[in-house]
């Protein structure tokens, strides 16, 4: 990257990217159950579609991961471009073949897998970009990207319920091409001094290599779990509170608006704490979301339970960026980053298959009372096995 590009700030650029990033994942994850539940799908085949979509994406998220970090990789910014380039098709299919269930089911599947082989990258290339020693406020631009989602979803809540989801494609389109203009004139990252001597490792070389940080990630997993069982299935828990798409989207809209003072004031809370601090701090707010749903008893303490959010996913979001950063050597950074969104792809799948079942059967608070216990046992974990130091390379 030149001395030129290093002068000035990419936090306007990357802001945009990730604001582009976050609309499509209110889109597509927000309104998943909206969109095939209009398509007549029941929960449980919401479940199993979300599964098979997180199952996909959670055996790539590793394997690109450790091509990205090659030295003879395209690169993460090719990667990104044309993973954009695949969902704005998908959403051109999904419109070009709205009446055919089938087809809409699996092209919203695939636009899902390739959304969450998204983020570890974005993730990546911000990281990277920093450590190179360039202008970017990460946490500034994932606040701003919390703002956009919360204005989304609320806007989005709102056109559906008046135009129908026959729009959802033509926003897949919109935002992804955008992402992928914006992303075409971000800088692309250099390879890492080291990454051309070291011996490129795979899973279980990794594992051996950074094993508390393996194990971290199953507490991280157990609270993905909790998170995706009111992630994905916002739509029911608000019904059970007596509410529907609108009011689904004005609580996500909250969600949101409440993670930006965290995010865009991260580089202050680093001052007082490190990353693993905050990092093992988030686990409490987690258990504390999950519980506080569980019990609302109306849509306006469900409103009221989203202000556990600013503890919770917000700091965990762009925590873990840094904490991952920290603990990584430079040639390991976008597989450390897969593995962690790897976590999340399996809970996604593992919270998939498990609530829509679980809603099916025993109802919405069943799946809250589980998903709270999976939640405190994963900040248990996390606990005990956040490592302090970076891991030495072997010689």
């Amino acid at each position: 990257m030149s001395s030129t590009a290093k002068n000035r700030s990419m936090t306007p650029l990357y802001s945009l990217i990730t604001c582009c990033y976050w609309i499509g994942f209110a889109v597509i994850l927000g309104f998943a159950s909206v969109y095939l539940l209009a398509k007549g799908y029941t929960n449980s085949q919401i479940g199993l579609i979300l599964a098979i979509s997180g199952l996909v994406s959670a055996i790539l998220q590793p394997i690109l991961g450790t091509y990205a970090d090659k030295p003879t990789s395209i690169g993460v910014k090719k990667i990104v471009l044309i993973c954009a380039g695949l969902l704005l098709l998908t959403g051109l299919l999904l419109s070009a073949f709205s009446r055919s269930q089938v087809l809409c089911g699996l092209l919203f599947g695939l636009a899902i897998a390739l959304l969450q082989l998204l983020q570890p990258l974005l993730n990546a290339w911000g990281i990277g970009t920093v450590s190179a020693g360039n202008k970017l406020n990460i946490g500034f631009a994932r606040g701003l990207s919390s703002l956009a989602y919360a204005a989304a979803s609320a806007i989005i809540g709102r056109l559906l319920e008046k135009s129908g989801v026959g729009l959802l494609p033509w926003l897949i389109v919109a935002f992804f091409l955008l992402l992928g203009l914006v992303g075409f004139f971000f800088p692309a990252l250099s390879p890492a001094p080291s990454a051309g001597k070291a011996k490129s490792i795979g899973f279980f070389g990794f594992c051996k290599k950074y094993p508390a940080y393996m194990a971290t990630l199953l507490g991280c997993l157990l609270i993905f779990i909790s998170h995706v069982f009111l992630n994905n299935y916002t739509f029911q828990i608000t019904q059970a509170k007596g509410g529907g798409s609108a009011q689904m989207g004005i609580a996500m809209s909250l969600a949101a608006i409440l993670e930006v003072p965290v995010l865009m004031g991260f580089s202050f809370l680093q001052k007082k704490k490190d990353a693993r601090f905050w990092f093992r701090l988030s686990g409490l707010f987690f258990v504390l979301k999950n519980l506080g749903t569980w019990l609302a008893p109306s849509m306006g303490v469900f409103y009221a339970v989203q202000v556990f959010q600013m503890g919770g996913w917000a700091v965990i979001a762009i925590a873990s960026i840094y904490y991952i950063n920290e603990l990584m050597d430079p040639e390991d950074l976008v597989k450390g980053q897969a593995y962690y969104s790897m976590a999340y792809t399996i809970a996604n799948l593992s919270a998939s298959l498990l609530g829509g079942r679980l809603i099916d059967t025993l109802g919405v608070n069943a799946m809250l009372i589980i998903g709270t216990i999976a939640a405190a046992v994963g900040w248990g974990i996390v606990l005990i096995f956040t490592s302090k130091k970076k891991a030495k390379s072997d010689d």
